[in-house]
């Protein structure tokens, strides 16, 4: 903490980056209860859904800077985002 506080004086400076992900099955229940001596069952369809990522970056304000990404981002994905949106917003913000 006292290292942090020396590179970044305001918390301002501060962003973090964090992935979050969506996808059809995400609500669905993998335990359950039933009457003692019964079984639980869940009935329903098997869905094989789409899977959304989004790429988030909160600071003191709210979030600056989101991506919604179709499927799993990759390092390299994730570096793209870095470079692309974060370092050029944030150098544009610097030079005003």
């Amino acid at each position: 903490m006292n290292n942090l506080a020396d590179i970044a004086p305001n918390p301002e400076m501060l962003m973090f980056g964090d992935e979050a992900a969506k996808n059809d099955c995400t609500l669905a229940r993998s335990m359950g209860y039933s009457p003692r001596g019964t079984r639980c069952v869940q009935s329903g369809c098997f869905i094989r859904g789409t899977r959304w990522s989004i790429l988030p970056i909160p600071i003191l304000d709210g979030i600056v800077i989101h991506d919604i990404v179709h499927g799993l981002v990759t390092n390299q994905r994730f570096l793209q985002f870095l470079w692309e949106l974060v370092v050029s917003q944030t150098v544009s913000v610097c030079d005003a």
